[in-house]
């Protein structure tokens, strides 16, 4: 028998990738086929029962990208778990968690070289999970789900429309699902919206229906105290747009729902259940279990009672009759058939309910809902365009004007657009204005009014604070006053400047005195408005408007006006930086008073009336 030689390992065999250099590929050599193979097959066996352990595989992958400057495969993890959100929106919960965990859990060691901070270094960790989300998210909307939905409705382009859609409206869910898990702020999702609303004359309808999918996500969290001035400004304009007669019906309906959403406090009627885990189902089946025991239980025992109340009434009546035929030979040998008795099975009144409780019990409504059929995604690698160019159905039209996540990167407004805040009339101005001074008045909260009132845009603002002087002048005395401290905190913060204060103060001067019947305390508050937006003594007059014409009246208004500013200012800034000003600017407080009581005398005893004696010592000196 010759001796067999061991064979001779070839230097061109194949050699599995991972074994070529004797260990591991850097992942930074990986092919991106190979990561976005298990990276998917990680997502496609992620539920409940299993989030834990798979969140966990799937933030190890993302820490992978620590040996990367490009952040790449964190990249590709964000963009396939984004693709699958956006096509699986009955899972949508559990994937916007799994982002909140991944931000919060990715290595700060991860950076991408090519995204800056704002401070000029590399953005890491969260803020590059975060980054990369909002890229992903305007990418994905700016391709469009517009498009327009066949009749044949069993066709493969109608289901191509639908997965379109469907990913749509599934990738605006996901941004309101990130802002109830305070990943996104309310400052984005209110750009969104505002964004949205932006054409009310000849609005897009995907527009439309991607606004109302993200009120009805966020609309519980948003609509509060703190946000109510502009959500009651988006449901003026929505409700406009319910008589639009350039959109559908359809559409007209849907605005009408969202707004009874709304009334009803953002109680969906119909929720649609979220998936439940193993365990949760066993719960919920051994509920039913026992609940449909205690019905069973409780079906026999009525059964029982009414057996038992049945066999009572009969005997009763058996003997009734007998007492009564007792004697009785009027029927004898009578053969025909009678009617039966009472007292007979037949002639039971209760043999309609033979059946127990089953006889006349209603019937338990269904309590399943219709859900329409998922339809699966034809392969992992979806975008928002149809499959093919060549399938048949129309290719959607990007939506570039209106998208809304154009905001969400916090990207300036394109050069020449038209934005919200200039297509706001008095109306509007209005009511926003009322809406954000009761909101101060109710909170105290500065930065919120600040932040609303900045929204209306400058070109608003000369409205805006002449609306505000006239809402405060419908106002209880403590009412008015906080109002007042809230244009205090504008003028402080630099929003409402003193010639913007000044110019709408002159302007409402005129009608003060026609105010007098219903608002008695008018004068009181115009002056306490002019201490408040940091009118300085040395414009004061200016302020007053055509009001300084009317100085030769016993009691000019000019006098009540003048005295409400100094009382207020002293208030705030205190007596002796009051009378330090008054000194510094020589201010002439005998300028609105009558002229025929102009004397130091007539003066030193109208400031004493006032308490306000101490802030003039020149005054204080006359005899």
């Amino acid at each position: 028998v010759q001796d067999v030689k061991p064979l001779a390992k070839s230097t061109t065999g194949f050699v599995p990738r991972a074994l070529r250099k004797g260990g591991d590929v850097a992942e930074d050599e990986m092919d991106e086929k190979v990561f976005k193979r298990r990276i998917m097959a990680l997502l496609n066996i992620i539920t409940p029962d299993n989030y834990d352990a798979v969140s966990d595989d799937l933030i190890a992958w993302g820490n992978k990208s620590v040996k990367e400057t490009d952040g790449r495969i964190l990249r590709k993890l964000v963009q396939l778990l984004v693709e699958k959100t956006a096509d699986e929106r009955t899972w949508m919960k559990m994937y916007a968690n799994l982002f909140l965990k991944l931000i919060s859990k990715i290595s700060n060691d991860v950076q991408d070289h090519s995204e800056r901070s704002k401070s000029g270094g590399y953005l890491s960790g969260g803020s590059l999970v975060r980054k990369y989300l909002l890229q992903k998210c305007q990418e994905d909307f700016e391709r469009g789900w517009k498009v327009d939905m066949p009749e044949a409705k069993q066709s493969e382009e109608f289901y191509d429309a639908l997965a379109i859609k469907r990913r749509g409206l599934g990738l605006v869910e996901l941004i309101g699902e990130l802002y109830l898990l305070d990943v996104l702020t309310a400052h984005i999702i209110k750009s969104s919206l505002r964004r949205m609303l932006s054409n009310i004359e000849t609005p897009e309808k995907e527009v439309l229906e991607s606004m109302m999918k993200l009120l009805s996500t966020v609309g519980k969290k948003l609509d509060t105290l703190e946000h109510k001035t502009e959500v009651n400004l988006y449901f003026e304009r929505i409700k406009s747009m319910t008589t639009n007669e350039n959109l559908s019906s359809r559409i007209r309906l849907l605005l009408m729902n969202t707004i009874e959403l709304r009334k009803r406090r953002w109680e969906v009627r119909h929720a649609e259940e979220a998936p439940k885990s193993i365990a949760q189902l066993h719960q919920d089946m051994e509920r039913e279990k026992r609940a449909k025991q205690a019905r069973s239980s409780s079906g026999r025992r009525n059964e029982s009672n009414e057996h038992r109340g049945r066999q009572d009434i009969d005997a009763r009546n058996i003997r009734r009759e007998a007492a009564q035929s007792a004697g009785d030979l009027s029927n004898f040998g009578n053969l025909s058939r009678s009617k039966p008795s009472i007292g007979s099975p037949m002639g039971n009144p209760f043999s309609a309910f033979a059946g127990g409780s089953r006889g006349w019990r209603a019937g338990k409504p269904d309590e399943h809902k219709n859900t329409p059929p998922h339809i699966s995604p034809v392969n992992t690698k979806f975008t928002l365009h149809s499959r093919s160019s060549n399938s048949g159905s129309s290719s959607p039209d990007a939506i570039g004007s209106q998208n809304m996540f154009a905001t969400l990167m916090d990207a300036d407004e394109s050069a020449g657009h038209k934005t919200y805040a200039e297509e706001m009339g008095t109306e509007e101005v209005r009511s926003l204005v009322k809406n954000m001074l009761t909101a101060y008045v109710e909170t105290q909260n500065e930065a919120t009014l600040v932040d609303s009132f900045e929204q209306l845009g400058e070109t608003n603002y000369s409205t805006a604070v002449y609306q505000a002087v006239d809402n405060i002048m419908d106002r209880r005395p403590d009412q008015a006053e906080q109002a007042t401290n809230g244009m205090a905190v504008l003028a402080k913060h630099n929003v409402v400047s003193e010639d913007l204060a000044i110019a709408a103060l002159a302007e409402y001067s005129s009608q003060l005195e026609d105010l007098l019947l219903d608002v008695p305390h008018a004068f009181q508050y115009f002056g306490m408005l002019m201490a408040a937006t940091h009118v300085q003594m040395s414009r004061v007059s200016e302020a007053m408007g055509e009001l300084m014409t009317k100085v030769d009246m016993l009691k000019p208004p000019t006098m009540s006006i003048v005295f409400a500013y100094l009382k207020h200012m002293a208030k705030t800034n205190g007596e002796e930086s009051t009378r330090i000003n008054i000194e510094e600017t020589e201010f002439d407080v005998s300028q609105f008073l009558c002229l025929d009581h102009r004397s130091e005398t007539d003066i030193k005893r109208v400031l004493g009336l006032q308490d306000l004696l101490s802030l003039f010592p020149k005054y204080a000196q006359v005899d």
